[in-house]
C-alpha cells in the first residue's frame, strides 16, 4: 500500500455555494459537556497534542450555536467530574457529550480520564462506554448525542510498519503484543449502539482515530473537519454533515478512518443554530506542501427533504455517503475478520434484500479504486432482485491480496436506474485509478442526485467493510 506522511500542513476545507437549509424547530435547548484530555499522568501513555485544542474548538462551535457548554480540560476531566457534569445541570435540556482523548479496548471499550491509573498492565479509574451509556440513558432528556474522537483498537500496520501518525488509542500491556482480531465490518460501538443515544464516532470500531497537524497545529482529523463543517453549515442535518466530513476524512486519512454516525442521528438536525448568512461561501485551499488532493466541493444543488438536509452533489460525495440498511444490502467476507495475511484467500458475498442496481467498489492494497461488480461497468448488468446473492469472485475462483496494506470494499444499491446511471459511469471510468487521483476526479464530477426518500425508501443504500492485510 502506498504510504505518505499525513498532513505536514493539512487542509482547510473547500466549500462552495452553501445551500440555504430550513431553520431549526424552536424550543429545544441543549447543554453540552465537552471533554478534552492531553495528559494522563497516572499512565505511561504519551501526551496527546491536540485533544484539548479539539475540545476548545468544539466548545466554540457549540457556543456559536447557542448551546450552553461545560468544559472539562486535562486535570479537570476526572472520572467523577465527567459523570457529575453529565448528571447535573438543567434536566429539561437535551444533552450533548463530546470527548477527545485516548480510548482503550477492544474487549472492554472505555475512555481514559485525567485520573486513570495504570498498574501491572491494568487500567483503573477509566470510564467504560457501558457506564457512559448508562449515565446518558438515565437522563430525562428527549435527545442525547455523544461524539467520541477516540478509537478502541490498536494501531494497524502497513507494509512500511505502524502508522507514524498519532493514534488515539492506548492499552496497558507488558512488552509487545499483537492486535486483537475483530469482524471486518466492525461498525457499531459494541453494546451501546441504540436509538436512545445518538452516537457519533471518529472512526469505525476496528479503525484508528488519527491526530495530525491541521493548519499548523495538532488536531484530531475528525474534529477539525467536523467543526469546519458545522461552521459552514449553520442549519443542517447530521446526514449532510456525515457526507461532507467522510468525503474529506477518507482522503486525508488515506481511507484508513471513516466516521460513524448512528442511524438515529442521521435523520435528525444538528442541535443549536448559528447567526449569520447560511449562503456565505467559505473558501480555502489545501497547502501546496501537502500531498493531499483538494477536497470535493459542495455545489448549489437544491435542498431535498427534511430527512436528509441536502444532497451530495459530486460522485465523491456519493462515494462517501453512509446510508446503511442491512435489509437492503449487506456485504460480508469469509473469513470474517479485519486482518488477514498476504496470499490468504477471501470470499466476498453481497446479499440483496430490495430490487435495484448493485455496484461494488474496492480500494485495494495497491492504492487503486477498482470495480468488482459488475465488471462490465454497464448498469443493465447490475440489475438485482430481492434474495440475490452476488459472490466475488465467482464459483471455483479465488481472490487473495498480494501485498500488505488495506482492502476496503463498498457496495452501493440504487433504487432506480436514473439514480445510478451517472455514478456508475463515473466510477467505471475511474476504475484502476490511484485513490487520491480518483478522489480529485470524482470530486469534480457534479451529479444531480437528491437524497430525499421516495415512498419511504432511500434512493441509495450502502454497506462496506475493511480488511488489513498483514505481511
Amino acid at each position: 500500500m502506498k504510504r505518505t506522511k499525513l498532513l505536514a500542513a493539512a487542509a482547510a476545507l473547500l466549500f462552495c455555494g452553501i445551500p440555504q437549509w430550513s431553520a431549526f424547530s424552536a424550543g429545544r435547548s441543549y447543554r453540552a459537556i465537552v471533554i478534552g484530555i492531553n495528559k494522563f499522568p497516572g499512565t505511561s501513555a504519551r501526551s496527546l497534542a491536540g485533544a484539548r485544542a479539539d475540545a476548545e474548538n468544539f466548545a466554540e462551535s457549540c457556543r456559536a450555536r447557542g448551546i450552553q457548554v461545560t468544559t472539562l480540560l486535562d486535570e479537570q476531566a476526572s472520572r467523577q467530574n465527567i459523570l457529575k457534569a453529565i448528571r447535573e445541570g438543567d434536566t429539561s435540556s437535551n444533552v450533548l457529550v463530546y470527548y477527545a482523548g485516548y480510548g482503550s479496548g477492544p474487549s472492554e471499550p472505555r475512555l481514559l480520564c485525567a485520573d486513570t491509573q495504570e498498574q501491572n498492565a491494568q487500567l483503573g479509574n477509566t470510564l467504560t462506554l457501558k457506564e457512559l451509556d448508562q449515565a446518558l440513558t438515565a437522563l430525562p432528556a428527549a435527545e442525547r448525542v455523544c461524539i467520541l474522537d477516540t478509537c478502541f483498537t490498536a494501531a494497524r500496520a502497513s507494509k512500511d510498519g505502524p502508522s507514524d501518525d498519532v493514534v488515539r488509542y492506548y492499552r496497558a500491556r507488558k512488552g509487545g503484543g499483537s492486535r486483537e482480531i475483530m469482524m471486518a465490518s466492525a461498525y457499531d460501538l459494541p453494546g451501546v449502539s441504540h436509538d436512545k443515544v445518538r452516537y457519533i464516532a471518529a472512526s469505525r470500531y476496528n479503525e484508528e482515530a488519527l491526530e495530525a497537524n491541521v493548519e499548523g497545529r495538532p488536531a484530531g482529523l475528525f474534529t477539525a473537519l467536523l467543526c469546519q463543517t458545522l461552521k459552514a453549515y449553520p442549519n443542517t442535518t447530521w446526514q449532510a454533515v456525515q457526507v461532507q466530513v467522510a468525503s474529506k476524512l477518507s482522503v486525508l486519512a488515506e481511507d484508513r478512518q471513516h466516521p460513524v454516525f448512528a442511524q438515529s442521528a442521521l435523520a435528525s438536525r444538528v442541535p443549536g443554530s448559528e447567526s449569520g448568512d447560511a449562503n456565505n461561501t467559505v473558501q480555502a485551499n489545501l497547502s501546496t506542501n501537502s500531498s493531499v488532493s483538494p477536497s470535493p466541493t459542495l455545489g448549489n444543488g437544491s435542498t431535498s427533504g427534511p430527512n436528509w438536509g441536502g444532497p451530495p452533489t459530486s460522485a465523491w460525495d456519493l462515494f462517501a455517503a453512509d446510508i446503511r440498511d442491512p435489509q437492503a444490502v449487506r456485504v460480508s467476507v469469509q473469513p470474517d475478520q479485519d486482518a488477514i495475511r498476504v496470499g490468504q484467500p477471501v470470499q466476498l458475498k453481497v446479499t440483496v434484500g430490495k430490487p435495484g442496481y448493485l455496484l461494488v467498489i474496492n480500494h485495494g492494497s495497491e492504492d487503486k479504486i477498482n470495480t468488482l461488480y459488475p465488471l462490465s461497468g454497464q448498469l443493465d448488468d447490475a440489475l438485482v432482485k430481492p434474495g440475490d446473492v452476488v459472490e466475488i469472485p465467482g464459483p471455483s475462483l479465488t481472490l487473495s491480496p498480494d501485498r500488505p496494506g488495506q482492502e476496503r470494499v463498498k457496495a452501493f444499491l440504487f433504487a432506480g436506474r436514473d439514480k445510478g446511471q451517472e455514478f456508475f459511469q463515473s466510477m467505471h471510468a475511474n476504475s484502476g485509478t490511484d485513490f487520491k487521483q480518483a478522489a480529485t476526479k470524482l470530486g469534480g464530477r457534479s451529479l444531480v442526485f437528491g437524497m430525499a426518500a421516495e415512498e419511504g425508501r432511500a434512493p441509495i443504500n450502502t454497506s462496506d467493510l475493511s480488511i488489513q492485510v498483514m505481511p
